[in-house]
């Protein structure tokens, strides 16, 4: 049973269960799953059966120090011994497993985590902590993102962490020379540098992101995003004329058409003089 995966486990069992009752299918796998110590298929029958001996399935699952399937264990079945299960991930060392554990399970040690995941020096961990996970200490956590110096998990932290150190990410994301988070953190991020963060766009010369920040970004300098555009894509050319250009046009239009009497005969007369 070991190649079939888990969703094709489950939709057997179930198929049985619905046909034949629960009982049939405790009285045809139960004593097999558990002479097989087998964490995936001990998970299965007791999520598929109320009646499945559930202890002696969860004694199976917390043998096999499997993360993956302490942590479903733990999420699905009522009664299950969390802190034996919270052993065998935190010892683990899955970042991922600890991360959901944390998040999704009840009286889950969140220092203990915090403190794994500090010492791991993982940015995409450290990030999701500081932003999902209450009672954590959001300095250290951002210090490792700040330090790692990776502009995807800079701009997450500065866009979704309360009182994040927004300049410092910043400068990570501007000396990272990538477009897309320099476009992302302008377009997103409430005081960010707009010029700088445009230069790094421009000086890329990526036709998608010129264009974006163009559309997107307020402030843009949308001639000399235009120029690189222009030269460089034709699928991106043709959308920046419709969605900048002729937008602009029309905007002029519309801006002429609220304009009073008065005011066309000031610009006119403007006009006139030169």
């Amino acid at each position: 049973m070991e190649n079939y995966q888990e969703y094709e486990l489950f939709e057997m069992f179930n198929k049985i269960k619905r046909k034949y009752g629960e009982q049939k299918v405790l009285d045809l796998y139960e004593d097999k799953i558990l002479k097989l110590k087998n964490a995936k298929l001990s998970y299965i029958i007791s999520v598929v059966c109320k009646k499945a001996k559930v202890k002696k399935h969860e004694k199976i699952i917390l043998e096999c120090k499997n993360p993956e399937y302490s942590y479903k264990f733990s999420s699905n079945i009522k009664g299950a011994d969390i802190k034996a299960h919270e052993e065998v991930i935190f010892n683990s060392e899955n970042l991922n497993f600890i991360y959901l554990f944390v998040l999704h399970i009840k009286g889950a040690d969140v220092k203990k985590a915090e403190e794994i995941i500090l010492n791991s020096n993982s940015a995409e961990y450290c990030t999701l902590f500081a932003l999902n996970i209450e009672g954590v200490d959001v300095g250290e956590l951002e210090q490792v993102v700040l330090e790692r110096k990776i502009a995807c998990y800079c701009y997450m932290f500065a866009k979704g962490v309360e009182n994040a150190d927004i300049k410092a990410h910043e400068q990570i994301v501007i000396e990272s020379k990538n477009p897309e988070y320099c476009y992302l953190f302008a377009k997103d991020i409430e005081d960010a540098d707009i010029e700088a963060l445009q230069e790094v766009v421009i000086r890329s010369k990526n036709p998608k992101y010129c264009y974006l920040f163009a559309l997107y970004v307020k402030g843009a300098d949308i001639v000399r995003l235009r120029k690189i555009v222009m030269k460089k894509d034709k699928g991106y050319k043709a959308l920046f004329i419709e969605n900048i250009d002729n937008k602009s046009e029309r905007i002029k239009e519309e801006e002429l058409k609220q304009e009073s009497a008065n005011d066309s005969i000031k610009r006119l007369n403007k006009m006139l003089k030169r």
